[in-house]
């Protein structure tokens, strides 16, 4: 990832932490940093170690992103189903005998959220944002789900009524809307990666703050009549290893309540969805995932240590 061009001026100040002084932006972007320093001594594992730690955090992720919508299964019931589905990611049919229920809506919760993270962030990672990639990505989530209410979610196919959205209730986007509204998110993103990509001077966002703006807009126009968070986050973190994040994160949004408070409250406290998408960014929400990226690399870091303030040494611990 090209954290050398992070831009601290788009991240707001953590005022969740008790220390705010201890744990800044600033810090974390320095963090981020040294670990980035790490990464040829991760490339050095066999690629079976890393195919297996690429499969663990991404069954977190997907584990912590049903827990916000009070869905899913235990986090080892859907890692195994995520083992099983990225072993066999072409199959139409699960062959588990280990879960009986299969056709419940806990179990396709997990099993479908899985086939969609393969689909999309191992089987489609170059693939450039457009509208049959969101389609596609919410058809394999939510293909038979239904919602709280009892109403089908719609799979794949943009919503074509007014909804309210969170707890809050907040109205939606009008529904002739979203589609304008989505093609335009699509070619700003597109645009910007290309920028990213080619010349980080000229992008007007770093990679964390744009993946984190698309995440944040799309859930925003809430284009669909279910599935929209999860599929934002699913979104957040193709877009994070797109640009070159080695490992899913998952928002750290289980580890207490206060943490899924926090994320609820980040959201609705982000800008207003306006015509010029480009200038809503989510100060609050940047930090945020800044601070789940890095709570990640500690997670993944526990045999290193990075010496002092020299982000090129590093230690066996």
């Amino acid at each position: 990832m090209l954290v050398d061009i992070i831009n601290r001026m788009h991240y707001a100040p953590c005022y969740w932490h008790s220390h705010p002084e201890k744990m800044n932006n600033t810090a974390m972007i320095n963090m981020v940093r040294k670990c980035n320093r790490l990464f040829e001594n991760i490339l050095l594992k066999p690629a079976a170690e890393l195919k297996q730690s690429f499969t663990e955090n991404a069954a977190v992720a997907i584990y912590a992103s049903n827990v916000v919508e009070d869905t899913g299964m235990s986090l080892k019931d859907t890692h195994t189903i995520v083992e099983y589905v990225f072993s066999t990611p072409k199959s139409d049919t699960c062959q588990m005998k280990s879960f009986s229920n299969q056709d419940g809506q806990d179990f396709k919760s997990v099993h479908q959220h899985a086939k969609a993270f393969h689909y999309l962030c191992v089987d489609h990672i170059h693939a450039p944002l457009s509208l049959n990639l969101i389609k596609e990505t919410h058809r394999l989530l939510c293909t038979g789900l239904v919602r709280e209410d009892g109403v089908a979610v719609q799979a794949g196919e943009f919503r074509k009524y007014d909804i309210v959205v969170g707890r809050l209730g907040i109205p939606s986007l009008a529904p002739e809307l979203i589609e304008s509204y989505t093609n335009n998110m699509i070619e700003y993103f597109n645009l910007e990666f290309g920028r990213i990509q080619e010349n980080p001077k000229s992008a007007r966002m770093d990679p964390i703050a744009l993946s984190t703006w698309l995440k944040y807009i799309m859930v925003t126009i809430h284009p669909f009549n279910d599935g929209n968070g999860r599929t934002s986050r699913l979104f957040l973190n193709w877009a994070l290893l797109k640009l070159g994040l080695f490992f899913p994160i998952d928002l750290r949004i289980v580890q207490s309540k206060r943490a899924k408070r926090n994320y609820f409250s980040i959201l609705n406290a982000s800008p207003p969805l306006t015509p010029e998408l480009e200038k809503c960014i989510p100060r609050l929400l940047n930090a945020f995932v800044l601070e789940s990226i890095c709570m990640t690399w500690i997670a993944l870091m526990p045999n290193f240590s990075i010496d002092g303030d020299d982000p090129n040494r590093v230690n066996s611990c």
